[in-house]
């Protein structure tokens, strides 16, 4: 008797495991619970290359984008580091390459940049884009500022940009100028060492007034949180995954 009761009392104790075990598991890979576990650090290091403390054009600290990036995260008790590049998205992208900072915003979608780097699932904002160029360019008088040109009309123009940076199709046929950041940019086109350059509205105007400002109109362009691929236990992959869960794209 005492043998079929310890016999009973052995496979209650072995279902009680088993369902212990079962729940740990599936707990460990449920997402909203991951998004809390101790295995991961406690704050997210996000890389913007904007001069401090203005960032997309507006003079204070953060904008509602950066408030809803921040929030995706602190919905997941991740505290979030915002660190300022001035600038230079080149600095941005060798910390994303080594693992300095874990995210950066925003950037669009290149083959090149989804090698290196895991991207957010959706887009965290979309912006037209325009070829940009100076009224006083009379070069430029072929071109309307109402109807996206064809690579054949731009192929007369020599084009600006920056070295790996993303340029449309239509641009292929232009001569390329390639400079290091932003600032250059925009400096060679007022110094006319190129007739147009890709970018947007917003951009353009902290560097060249309105009056002198020829936007022709490109494509609407989706921009993405962008991950490095540099941390150990996947961390990254965690962190782009409680981003896609919890961002709400701000109104």
């Amino acid at each position: 008797m005492f043998i079929g009761v310890f016999k009973v009392f052995k496979k209650i104790l072995f279902v009680c495991i088993s369902v212990l075990f079962t729940q740990s598991y599936a707990v460990e890979y449920n997402l909203e619970d991951q998004q809390t576990t101790s295995s991961y650090s406690n704050f997210v290091r996000v890389g913007i290359a904007e001069y401090y403390p203005s960032i997309n054009g507006q003079t204070d600290k953060t904008t509602p984008l950066i408030d809803a990036v921040i929030k995706s995260f602190n919905q997941s008790h991740l505290n979030v580091i915002l660190s300022h590049y001035d600038n230079q998205w080149g600095h941005v992208l060798n910390d994303l390459r080594s693992g300095k900072i874990d995210a950066s915003l925003w950037w669009f979608k290149t083959a090149a940049r989804e090698k290196e780097f895991l991207f957010s699932d959706k887009p965290v904002v979309t912006i037209q884009t325009y070829m940009i160029g100076l009224k006083s360019n009379s070069k430029l008088r072929t071109l309307s500022s109402q109807v996206t040109p064809t690579a054949k009309e731009l192929s007369p123009f020599s084009l600006g940009m920056v070295t790996n940076f993303y340029e449309p199709s239509i641009t292929d046929p232009m001569q390329k100028v390639q400079v290091q950041n932003e600032q250059e940019l925009f400096s060679g086109l007022q110094k006319g060492q190129y007739d147009l350059i890709f970018s947007n509205q917003d951009t353009a105007l902290k560097y060249i007034n309105l009056s002198d400002l020829m936007l022709i109109p490109v494509e609407k362009k989706s921009g993405y949180m962008m991950f490095s691929k540099n941390s150990e236990r996947d961390r990254d992959g965690m962190l782009q995954q409680i981003f896609d869960y919890n961002f709400k794209m701000p109104s």
